[in-house]
C-alpha cells in the first residue's frame, strides 16, 4: 500500500481544476479500499508518472514536491500515526505541546521541523524525538510554503509505514474526550487507524483566560503557571462562529493538499466529506494566558515585517497586521481578558473584552486532562 502514496496537486480543487484532481480522489479512495491488490497498485503508480508529468508541463509556479523512499523512517513498534509540528521561537508553548503529546506518542514517532528558531526551545530535544531544519524558504511564516511541505511529510511518513500521520502546531492540542477515550488520545488514534474514515477534523474550543473577571481579585483566574497542566488552571472557553475556523482536518490516512494556515483541503469536494468526532476536541491556546497573548501577538505583528512580500501584500496572515488597532481599541487578546458584570453565580454570562462574544464555561471533565 506505501508505495502507492504520491504528493497530490496543492491547487486540486482549486485555481486550476482539472481532469487530473478528479481522478486524485479516485486514487485517493481506490488505494485506501483496495489494499495490497496489486492491480490497484498497479494502475495508481501508472497514473501517478502521468499525473507528475501533467503538473510538471503545467508548471504550478515552479513548485517541487519532495518524495522519499519507504524505508526513510521506520514507526515505532506500537505506532499508529506520526506526529509533526513546526515551530519558530516558541520558548513557552513547545514544552506544553512536547509534554502532552509525549504522554501519546513514542518519542521516536514525533517529528518537529525547526524553521529558523534562535531562542534555543528546540536544544536538548528528548532521546528519539525527530528534528529537521525547514530548509527552502528563509522567510517568516512563510504561508504557502508551510502547507506543500507538511503535505510532502505527510506523504513520506506514510510511505514509511505509518498508518497515518497528526500535524498541529505548536499552540494546538488535539485532545480525545476522557469520558469515551479512558487513555485519550492514544485510543483515539488506535481507533482512527483501524477504521474506515481517511481523514478526521478537530472541533476547536479556544482556551480563555477570566484575567478580569468582575474587577475583583477573588473572580480573576492568576496567570498561567507555566510548569503545571493548563486545563487544571483555567475553566472557560470560546466555540463559537469565529473559531469555527480552526476546525482544521488535522487527522489524516493520505496526503492532504491544504490551503494556507491548513483550514481546509484545496480540494473543496474532500471539504464536504470529511468528518467532525464528536469527541475529538483541539484546544487552541493562544488565549490560555494574557500576557503571554500580548507577548506573542506582538511578536507576530514583527514577524510580519520578514514575511514573503508577494504573500504579505495579498493579505495573508492579515489578522496579524491589525495588532496596532486592535491595541488601540482593546480587541487585543479579547478571549484572553474574559469578563463579566456583577456578582458571580450559576447563570452568570461570561463575555470576551468587547463585550462582543460570549464565554462559556469548561466541561470539568476537560480540567482532568494533563496538559
Amino acid at each position: 500500500m506505501n508505495e502507492t502514496y504520491r504528493l497530490p496537486s496543492p491547487f486540486c480543487g482549486g485555481r486550476w481544476l482539472t481532469s487530473a484532481c478528479v481522478f486524485d480522489n479516485i486514487i485517493d479512495t481506490l488505494v485506501f479500499k483496495f489494499k495490497g491488490n496489486a492491480q490497484v497498485s498497479r494502475f495508481a503508480s501508472v497514473f501517478k508518472i502521468w499525473q507528475y508529468a501533467w503538473e510538471a508541463r503545467h508548471g504550478f509556479l515552479g513548485i517541487t514536491y519532495p518524495i522519499s523512499s519507504k524505508n526513510s523512517m521506520k514507526p515505532s513498534k506500537d505506532a499508529t500515526c506520526a506526529l509533526i509540528t513546526i515551530s519558530h521561537n516558541e520558548k513557552k508553548m513547545f514544552p506544553i505541546w512536547l509534554r502532552y503529546y509525549l504522554r501519546h506518542f513514542d518519542p521516536t514517532d514525533i517529528y518537529v521541523l525547526d524553521h529558523l528558531t534562535t531562542d534555543g526551545s528546540l536544544d536538548n530535544l528528548p532521546k528519539g524525538v525527530h528534528k529537521y531544519k525547514m530548509e527552502g524558504n528563509k522567510y517568516a511564516m512563510p504561508v504557502r510554503f508551510r502547507s506543500i511541505l507538511i503535505q510532502s511529510w505527510e506523504d513520506r511518513l506514510l510511505r514509511a509505514g505509518y498508518k497515518c500521520v497528526v500535524f498541529s502546531d505548536t499552540d494546538e492540542i488535539i485532545v480525545a474526550n476522557p469520558r469515551n477515550y479512558k487513555a485519550g488520545l492514544k485510543d483515539f488514534l488506535r481507533e482512527f487507524a483501524d477504521g474506515p474514515e481517511l481523514y478526521y477534523r478537530v472541533t476547536a474550543m479556544e482556551l480563555a483566560h477570566m484575567a478580569y473577571g468582575n474587577g475583583s481579585k477573588s473572580t480573576q483566574e492568576p496567570t498561567l503557571d507555566w510548569s503545571k497542566s493548563v486545563l487544571a488552571q483555567r475553566h472557560f472557553m470560546v466555540m463559537d462562529r469565529a473559531t469555527a475556523q480552526y476546525n482544521k482536518p488535522l487527522l489524516t490516512k493520505v496526503p492532504i493538499a491544504y490551503t494556507p494556515g491548513f483550514h481546509k483541503f484545496y480540494d473543496f469536494h474532500r471539504n464536504k466529506f470529511c468528518k467532525d468526532h464528536k469527541d475529538l476536541v483541539m484546544f487552541h491556546m493562544r488565549s490560555m494566558d494574557y500576557e503571554y497573548c500580548l507577548e506573542r501577538e506582538e511578536a507576530k505583528f514583527n514577524m510580519t515585517k520578514l514575511m514573503e512580500p508577494i504573500e504579505l501584500h495579498t493579505g495573508y496572515a492579515s489578522h496579524w497586521n491589525l495588532y496596532e488597532k486592535d491595541k488601540k481599541t482593546g480587541e487585543l487578546c479579547k478571549y484572553a481578558n474574559s469578563c463579566f458584570q456583577g456578582p458571580l453565580h450559576d447563570k452568570t454570562a461570561f463575555w470576551d473584552n468587547t463585550g462582543t462574544f460570549p464565554v462559556q464555561r469548561l466541561d470539568p471533565v476537560w480540567n482532568e486532562v494533563d496538559l
